[in-house]
């Protein structure tokens, strides 16, 4: 029963982790903690019947600590008793799961035994999504974070870095292989927010073309990008032209990846007809009906 719970519990865990860039494990447990609180018991004066939901054995006399002047006597289903005025505890622990009697003095409200009653499984690793190393299912950070200057090529942040901005901090990386043929689409029609050829444009580039009424029905190359989930990254997009002639450049010339020697989309249109794409094979850009079926590499920025 107790590995059934463990893989409920870690199943959305895992997913989550899959389906939301740049966030840890750690902010899901927060947001579970937050929408499920540490139940809390209220204790008349007399008699009373309670449940021990913590997920840790607890020493009963730890467990009434805080109130043991209001305990008369606690018992078990065995008949086992805690009596703080005698300091006698032949209960010993309080286990979760177990109902208890008790008699009290006075009303106490409020009262809980536990900070937390989630178990939640210890995984140690980096936490911070900034680090090249950053573990999106780690849910203690271990003080492992790489915070090292990147170079073109690390892999890091799901794909192969391929730009860095003037801090060495900043860039964007290519997935670590090709993502089959896709056409570009919106075929005869202008995608006005998709013009931008430039180093930075890549992502409203695609969001543009995703977004573009007339590419309404078409499933798009950027389409496709914008819809990945690979490496525990959902932020992908189709890179503009420049994007992807660096690519070219500082990842296939140098054999730091392997990539098809066919043509490339970019994320970058050139009419209502053709948009740019950039051949491999012998390494020059150039633009492309829509409608044809080109490889794609999707990219995200870090």
């Amino acid at each position: 029963m107790k590995r059934l719970l463990l893989i409920i519990l870690l199943t959305p865990l895992f997913l989550f982790a899959q389906t939301n860039s740049c966030e840890s494990i750690s902010g899901f447990i927060e947001d579970l903690e937050f929408l499920n609180p540490v139940p809390t018991t209220s204790f008349a004066n007399g008699w009373n019947m309670f449940g021990f939901v913590c997920p840790n054995p607890l020493d009963v006399i730890s467990a009434f600590e805080s109130i043991q002047d209001n305990v008369v006597i606690v018992k078990d289903n065995v008949g086992n008793a805690y009596l703080p005025d005698w300091g006698f505890n032949g209960i010993g622990v309080l286990m979760q799961g177990y109902g208890y009697q008790i008699k009290m003095n006075t009303y106490v409200v409020d009262y809980s035994f536990c900070s937390n009653w989630i178990n939640i499984p210890t995984v140690e690793g980096c936490t911070d999504c900034e680090s090249s190393n950053f573990n999106p299912l780690a849910t203690v950070d271990d003080g492992t974070c790489d915070l090292a200057a990147y170079q073109i090529g690390d892999y890091a942040f799901g794909g192969l870095i391929f730009y860095l901005d003037e801090t060495g901090e900043h860039g964007l990386v290519a997935a670590s292989s090709d993502f089959g043929n896709h056409e570009w689409a919106c075929n005869n029609e202008n995608v006005y927010g998709a013009y931008d050829a430039s180093i930075g444009a890549g992502e409203s580039n695609t969001e543009n073309i995703v977004n573009d009424l007339a590419c309404y029905g078409d499933y798009t190359a950027a389409q496709f990008c914008y819809d990945l989930s690979t490496a525990g990254f959902s932020d992908w997009f189709l890179p503009s032209k420049d994007e992807l002639s660096l690519i070219y450049t500082n990842l296939f010339v140098t054999g730091i990846s392997e990539f098809s020697d066919n043509v490339h989309w970019s994320s970058t249109t050139s009419s209502s007809s053709y948009s740019w794409g950039h051949s491999f094979q012998n390494g020059t850009a150039g633009i492309y009906m829509k409608g044809s079926a080109n490889i794609v590499r999707p990219v995200r920025s870090f």
